[in-house]
């Protein structure tokens, strides 16, 4: 079905006209031609608009919500306008290499378990270039293990049967951030990935990027434990590490008893680890001195 397989490209924006021109051509020049387009602008106050409407070509759709939803929730209304048998998911900041679909296509077909399919990516950053994932999260079929251990694969990597996305109901709108993660790891308890080990996607930051919120990836982990909690309670020592990591994030943040809670949480879980009560030290240390990280 590989060569005759619709996909459906869903790209959320906002206020980012400049960038959304170069990302949407990168879709519009695929070697795989099947596909539809469909832009979510989520109340962009810029030229968006009048960019989108200026568009003749038919494989593009735009929809525009009357208030500031966020990704997920713009994703989701994409996911539900989707008519293609895949979904992918673009950036309005990011660009594909021309045969990134035909690439991922191919592999998510080789089996059947397949259920979704993601490729490597170079991050573009201050001038430096690094390929992702690392070495150690660069896998295939099933994954679940490792992704509890972090977020490896970005949305706009991504490729998956519709059908899956429409019955986990697509991306959780309660996470601030981290919707990715959540997807992902939903995806992984109910079949296998393909993996294409090769830069086909360039992700640029820059100022225009979302910035990291400490506040929001600290509700967002918080919230992420909690719903996978089961598998978290069979991974004591990865379960530990999120934790300290939380710590970390509160004590950033400055918000230091809250950091030693967690820090003793991760202790709680992990008490035989010298990690544990190194780390426990530590953020009892920079709590009474008063410093941050």
């Amino acid at each position: 079905m590989s060569g005759q397989a619709k996909v459906s490209v869903i790209i959320p924006t906002y206020n980012r006209v400049a960038s959304l021109k170069l990302s949407l051509q990168s879709v519009l020049c695929q070697t795989y031609k099947n596909i539809e387009v469909i832009v979510v602008d989520d109340c962009s106050q810029d030229e968006t608009q009048d960019y989108l409407n200026s568009i003749a070509d038919p494989r593009v759709r735009h929809l525009r919500n009357l208030e500031n939803k966020g990704a997920a929730a713009s994703r989701n209304i994409g996911i539900h306008a989707a008519q293609g048998d895949l979904v992918a998911f673009q950036d309005s900041d990011d660009v594909w290499l021309h045969d990134f679909l035909e690439k991922l296509i191919i592999e998510i077909y080789k089996d059947d378990m397949n259920i979704a399919c993601y490729s490597g990516v170079v991050r573009v950053s201050d001038g430096s270039a690094a390929y992702f994932p690392e070495k150690q999260f660069q896998r295939y079929g099933d994954i679940r293990d490792a992704l509890l251990s972090k977020p490896f694969i970005g949305t706009q990597r991504l490729i998956v049967k519709r059908e899956k996305l429409i019955n986990l109901g697509g991306f959780d709108e309660q996470f601030p951030v981290l919707e990715e993660w959540d997807l992902t790891l939903e995806l992984s308890k109910i079949g296998r990935f393909g993996f294409v080990n090769k830069p086909l996607v360039i992700q640029i930051k820059n100022d225009s990027s979302i910035s990291r919120n400490v506040e929001k990836e600290i509700i967002s982990l918080q919230l992420f434990l909690a719903k996978h909690s089961s598998l978290y309670n069979k991974n004591p020592k990865i379960y530990s590490s999120l934790l300290r990591y939380i710590s970390i994030l509160f004590l950033v943040n400055g918000q230091g008893q809250k950091s030693k809670n967690f820090a003793l949480k991760s202790l709680s879980v992990l008490p035989w680890g010298f990690k544990s009560w190194a780390f426990l030290i530590y953020v009892y240390a920079k709590t009474f001195l008063g410093a941050r990280v």
